[in-house]
């Protein structure tokens, strides 16, 4: 009997596999099959952006000669549509060497508005401050204290390794503005400062030697002598 048993019960189990397979089956191929095209998927992708590097790459170098070359407006042309259809970092290098491309050319203000655009392209906080601290050193050519007081504040204000750079940019400027105080201000920062590179601070030395002390208030007038006393001889 206990073999009767066991063949039904081994029917029974043979019977919910294959009803299990016909239920779950096609879930389980298309499952495989998403996972097989996934895999291929991401090696075709790996594949694509490593070609777009590869030419991304390629055509900078190629914009970089013919800047070398002498031909500033096709450079630009093609710094331009690399910095539209190139991978971020790529995009990134071609607006850059735009921006330096257009200072060559005495465009200030383009080469700025491309820095401006190169910092709003990155969230690198080294890259960011680089194109600003770089449109910031061409503003300082042909903008007042304010609106390089306005550029330089947020990298100040983060007080990281460009922010010694910012202030001294700023000294600068005032220096030459004849904002004797603020350069005051600003050089005296910057030589106090335990971690400020020590070339900074031989640089503002030598701007800080230049400004004239600060006078001491006038001390106050001499109180009026007091009436002298009746010395008349007596009679």
């Amino acid at each position: 009997m206990s073999d009767v048993f066991e063949d039904v019960e081994e029917g029974m189990r043979q019977e919910s596999i294959e009803r299990l397979a016909r239920k779950y089956g096609p879930i389980a191929l298309t499952v495989v099959a998403i996972a097989i095209a996934a895999a291929i998927g991401f090696v075709l992708f790996q594949n694509w952006r490593t070609d777009q590097r590869r030419e991304a790459a390629e055509a900078f170098i190629e914009a970089q000669n013919t800047r070398s070359e002498g031909d500033a407006a096709a450079a630009l042309t093609d710094l331009e549509a690399l910095a539209s259809a190139a991978p971020a970092g790529y995009a990134l290098l071609a607006v850059m060497e735009r921006a330096a491309a257009l200072e060559a050319q005495g465009d200030l203000d383009g080469a700025i508005e491309a820095l401006d655009r190169a910092a709003s392209m990155t969230r690198d906080p080294i890259a960011k401050q680089t194109a600003q601290m770089r449109a910031a050193y061409l503003a300082a050519e042909t903008k007042d204290l304010a609106a390089l007081d306005a550029r330089l504040s947020p990298i100040v204000d983060e007080r990281g390794p460009m922010s010694y750079l910012a202030r001294e940019l700023i000294g600068v400027e005032a220096f030459e503005a004849g904002d004797m105080a603020r350069a005051r201000s600003e050089f005296g920062y910057l030589q106090a400062a335990p971690d400020a590179p020590p070339e900074i601070k031989q640089r503002v030395a030598r701007f800080a030697a230049l400004i004239p002390t600060e006078q001491a208030p006038a001390a106050a007038a001499a109180s009026p002598t007091p009436a002298a006393a009746d010395t008349g001889d007596k009679q």
